[in-house]
């Protein structure tokens, strides 16, 4: 197993009861002229929250400022989308953003998949810390000690982007799978670049 330098940022911890998981987590932001993609990447940054969204619907370059002290996550998205034609749904875990009066069915938020696996390199060794996520959307995790990633997908036909330095990108569609293992390919000229850069 290979071993890297992380900083691994640590979301609240499991033993909080699933079903009061958005009373119990509270949120401090003071953020002026931030972009609702900047938003979004603050609110799963320090939380267990997925954000699902389709970027047709809603304006992510858009600048907001945001105010709260010790709220729950529902008062940061009621300032995000105050004045406008989207709203959200919270379920667990899961943010939903969609627009007004166009609520997602069940059998919408039943095609959701839940993808599991393993990102190892070319000898088959664990890569600890590669990120792993939904391609166009803020959704991401970062693998394990044991090179494993759980993520939540909105569905089938979504796009997993799967990087770590030194290691050439890949993008593997999800398709009908709900475990996916990934061999990452070393990157020659990013490795060279690296050492240059380490040694002038």
């Amino acid at each position: 197993m290979k071993f890297f330098s992380l900083f691994l940022l640590i979301g609240i911890g499991n033993c909080l009861a699933t079903n009061t998981y958005s009373q119990n987590k509270l949120f401090t932001i003071k953020s002026s002229q931030k972009t609702i993609t900047e938003v979004f990447h603050e609110i799963e940054k320090n939380s267990e929250y997925i954000i699902f969204y389709m970027d047709q619907l809603i304006d992510t370059n858009r600048t907001v400022n945001i105010h709260v002290r010790k709220h729950q996550v529902s008062a940061i998205l009621d300032q995000l989308f105050a004045g406008t034609d989207n709203t959200y749904s919270i379920n667990d875990r899961q943010i939903t953003i969609y627009r007004k009066g166009e609520q997602p069915t069940p059998q919408q938020e039943k095609n959701k998949f839940v993808i599991t696996g393993v990102v190892t390199d070319s000898q088959g060794e664990s890569v600890i810390g590669a990120s792993v996520r939904i391609k166009d959307t803020t959704n991401g995790v970062i693998t394990d000690m044991d090179g494993r990633y759980t993520i939540t997908a909105p569905g089938k036909n979504s796009i997993l982007v799967i990087s770590y330095i030194g290691y050439s990108t890949e993008e593997v569609k999800i398709n009908d799978r709900r475990n996916i293992n990934i061999r990452l390919r070393e990157d020659t000229k990013a490795l060279d670049e690296v050492v240059v850069v380490g040694y002038g």
